[in-house]
């Protein structure tokens, strides 16, 4: 998915919830500087950025970044200046400057793996923010009878994205099947991928850390955070066992 920036984009155009939800969020909380780690194409920065806010963008990817930048091109001025891109891990980061607010956003944070790399991401944005300011983090909520149905094998293979590249003239279809391991709390999730303007099919496999929510709150404990909220969808509705996201506040006290 990462591979083809603007495959990614036209998979997730239909992905709009969130973006009201961080603009009220930065208001919310009163921030004029914003740090967003795994920034992608700018699908929330660029938002944020037209919205007013001063942002900084952070993505691992140079393709992503780079088809970030060629969206950011036929924004204004204004929104050009507010958004400053940065190709660099969020597991280590250093920026001379201290940010209001720091986020993950839609699921980035389930690329970490391992309780490692989650630690030198904590402690990253701990080291980044303003004292008061709030890292926020944004995950879905743990859907038990789809692990459960995924932890002894894996599941069948079902189509999942049907989409049409009109700029190539191709349509990608994409299959997945998951797998649950309890142990390492990872979803494997195969893929494959196919074009009918090349009739190929590509095999890639996306591998993302499942989280629960008393282990974010020992995550942000154990990192310098106070646990500030807990919402559940991107209402600001407060988090149950319902919810379909996991979205914490933590303040750096």
């Amino acid at each position: 998915m990462y591979d083809n920036p603007y495959e990614y984009d036209i998979e997730n155009e239909d992905v709009v919830d969130d973006i009201t939800f961080w603009a009220e969020a930065a208001k919310r909380y009163r921030a004029k500087r914003i740090l967003e780690l795994a920034c992608g194409t700018g699908r929330l920065a660029i938002p944020l950025s037209k919205a007013g806010f001063s942002v900084t963008g952070l993505d691992i990817n140079k393709g992503m970044l780079e088809r970030c930048s060629l969206k950011l091109a036929k924004e204004g001025e204004d929104t050009q200046k507010n958004l400053t891109l940065h190709l660099c891990d969020m597991r280590d980061f250093d920026f001379n400057e201290a940010f209001d607010l720091i986020f993950i956003g839609f699921n980035s944070a389930n690329h970490l793996l391992s309780i490692e790399d989650q630690l030198r991401v904590f402690k990253c944005v701990h080291k980044h923010l303003a004292t008061g300011g709030r890292f926020m983090l944004d995950v879905h909520s743990p859907n038990l009878s789809l692990l459960a149905a995924a932890m002894d094998s894996q599941t069948e293979l079902k189509l999942v994205t049907d989409f049409y590249v009109s700029d190539s003239g191709s349509r990608i279809q994409q299959y997945n099947s998951r797998k649950y391991s309890p142990e390492e709390q990872l979803w494997s999730m195969p893929k494959k991928s196919n074009s009918k303007a090349s009739e190929k099919m590509r095999t890639t496999t996306d591998d993302v850390h499942v989280y629960f929510p008393r282990e974010l709150h020992l995550l942000h404990m154990h990192s310098g955070f106070e646990v500030e909220d807990v919402y559940g969808d991107y209402s600001f509705g407060e988090f149950n066992s319902s919810s379909p996201r996991m979205i914490f506040v933590g303040r750096k006290v």
